[in-house]
């Protein structure tokens, strides 16, 4: 049986873009180590209530670079009148 569930008080709104893309696949084949792509992915998040009023709002960077360890910076936004 299901429950009855109140309508969500938040949502979220965000994005991914992809940038700082560097590429090299000098070698055939899918498994060659030699072939690789470097990028970042910039993400941005929106946190609003249920008017729509916007809450919070932040940028990460997240760079995706072979042989790297992961890390993420994040960025906070001020919020739009």
């Amino acid at each position: 049986m299901l429950e009855d569930k109140k309508p969500p008080t938040r949502w979220v709104w965000y994005e991914v873009k992809v940038g700082d893309v560097e590429a090299s696949f000098p070698a055939k084949g899918k498994q060659s180590v030699r072939n690789f792509v470097n990028c970042t992915f910039y993400c941005r998040a929106l946190l609003k209530d249920e008017t729509g009023t916007e809450l919070d709002s932040f940028v990460t960077a997240v760079p995706s670079v072979r042989g790297q360890p992961e890390e993420a910076t994040r960025i906070e936004m001020p919020k739009s009148p």
